[in-house]
């Protein structure tokens, strides 16, 4: 209790402000040109299509936890973000923009790079995309960033290790699950790629064998966390006897093995309905999946190691490269066509490319 109560906070933010003002200045600059990219939708407003829809839809609470599984969303906008406090006209583009901005930031150092212009290009892969420019021309719920970028933060919390890091980290996982099921399909892509980055370093099997473990004990933790969240989420329809509807529904009818099967065969031969710039983004995934599938196989050749782990860790490469299209597909899967903007796991998954190229 003591040191609680002499805990300097002001010298701590000092100290931390000063062991990473390099980073905080490349950020800020990484900022600033995402702010010029995303300027015209940022400062000539338009419609706020989700806040309209939440503040004058008199069901919008029932409508997230029946439809989307949102249930965290739904009380951040009913106790702390309400009446017309997001309805400004910057707010929702600067908090979004610094948000994924700040997400992209911290990805590229999760996927090690070190250089200042590969965390440029790394973050800009990220941040500066259709699937985040539909977004702030639909104007997304502010909850949303705010969650995901804390979720991120757990995660990290939870890679750091410790019983206080962990408990926390996966709090806040659970609850940025309740707000935006697409940080399930986030952090899937990036456990692949840090797996891939770490088996380039493997030495020996055992090194393998504790790479993969610790994969997927992040994977059966983030399985829980979803199964937490939608646990809770059938808590708030059995207290208000409500029943799932639409893509909540539509999700549940389809989850029988024939109708599952047949939409991951769908998966591998069709390309992601993107409405803007699908040519465009379907170049650029085949060519950097390509680039960095390539590149992982002439390091793992030129690699010091027994031939039987580099068969082992390319096979491991291998499978990792082929059940991404399922994460970055996991609504398709259920059945449920998302929008663009929903497509936002894609940005990982070719920012991830860029560092398994770069790593080579």
């Amino acid at each position: 209790m003591v040191k609680l109560f002499e805990y300097d906070i002001e010298k701590r933010v000092t100290k931390m402000v000063e062991k990473n003002s390099q980073n905080i200045q490349l950020f800020l600059i990484i900022f600033m040109v995402n702010l010029l990219i995303f300027g015209q939708k940022l400062f000539f407003y338009t419609v706020i299509s989700d806040d309209y829809m939440r503040f004058y839809g008199d069901h919008n609470t029932k409508l997230l936890v029946t439809n989307s599984a949102r249930w965290a969303q739904a009380l951040l906008n009913k106790y702390l973000f309400i009446g017309n406090l997001q309805i400004l006209p910057y707010l929702h583009g600067i908090v979004g923009i610094f948000s994924i901005t700040l997400m992209g930031y911290l990805t590229a150092k999760y996927f090690e790079r070190k250089k200042k212009y590969e965390i440029v290009i790394a973050t800009l892969l990220i941040s500066a995309t259709p699937m985040f420019a539909h977004n702030l021309l639909f104007s997304t719920n502010i909850t949303t960033w705010l969650s995901l970028l804390l979720g991120l933060i757990g995660f990290f919390m939870i890679e750091k290790g410790g019983k206080v890091n962990g408990m926390i980290g996966f709090v806040l996982m659970v609850f940025s699950i309740g707000n935006y099921q697409t940080f399930i399909q986030i952090i899937s892509v990036m456990i692949f790629i840090k797996t891939i980055l770490k088996l380039f370093r493997a030495e020996t099997k055992q090194d393998i064998k504790k790479i993969i473990i610790h994969a997927i004990f992040l994977l059966l933790l983030l399985v829980f966390a979803y199964i937490l969240s939608f646990l809770i989420n059938d808590i708030f329809l059995y207290y208000h006897h409500w029943h799932k509807e639409h893509r909540l529904a539509i999700a549940i009818h389809n989850s029988n093995l024939t109708t599952l099967f047949e939409n991951i065969v769908n998966t591998y031969s069709t390309f992601i309905n993107f409405n803007y710039f699908k040519i465009q983004l379907d170049v650029l995934y085949g060519f950097s999946a390509i680039l960095a599938l390539l590149g992982s196989l002439f390091f793992i050749l030129n690699r010091s190691i027994v031939k039987s782990s580099k068969i082992i860790i390319f096979v491991l490469i291998l499978f990792l490269f082929f059940v991404t299209p399922l994460v970055v597909n996991l609504p398709q899967i259920l059945g449920v066509n998302i929008p663009t903007r929903a497509h936002i796991a894609v940005s990982w998954v070719i920012s991830g490319f860029f560092a398994l190229q770069m790593q080579t």
